[in-house]
């Protein structure tokens, strides 16, 4: 009877240990996945600017690691967006390849952040006109 006392010290602080390592491990991959999302936002944004050839290939370099790291990291929504918007060109020279951008955006946001923001909201703050 004694020793009860003791064995529930124990026990809770092993529980104690094991949850703080799911959340730590938890955390760790959301900031490893926040992380190349916003790496795939730069190296896009990038390649839109006007920079000479050596930006653009530093962009394109961290855009092709930002795509592995989300193929690891990454929600199957994410991944699909993405790999939608390669197979029709992966470059944002028409109103369609537009859409498909803001869903990949959109459906990143959501990840993050679960209060939404209309469609041509996030087209005006990405391109700066309203994309139907």
């Amino acid at each position: 009877m004694a020793g009860l006392p003791f064995l529930g010290v124990v026990a809770g602080a092993i529980l104690q240990y094991i949850f703080t390592n799911i959340r730590e491990q938890k955390n760790q991959k959301q900031k490893l996945k926040t992380q190349a999302y916003v790496d795939f936002l730069k190296g896009v944004s990038g390649q839109m600017l006007d920079n000479p050839e050596q930006s653009k290939l530093e962009y394109r370099t961290l855009l092709a690691d930002a795509k592995m790291r989300i193929s690891i990291y990454g929600s199957s929504k994410v991944i699909k967006s993405i790999a939608d918007l390669t197979r029709s060109g992966a470059v944002l020279d028409t109103p369609e390849r537009q859409r498909l951008f803001i869903q990949i955006c959109q459906t990143m946001r959501e990840e993050s952040n679960k209060e939404p923001i209309p469609f041509l909201d996030t087209s005006q703050i990405i391109f700066n006109r309203d994309i139907e």
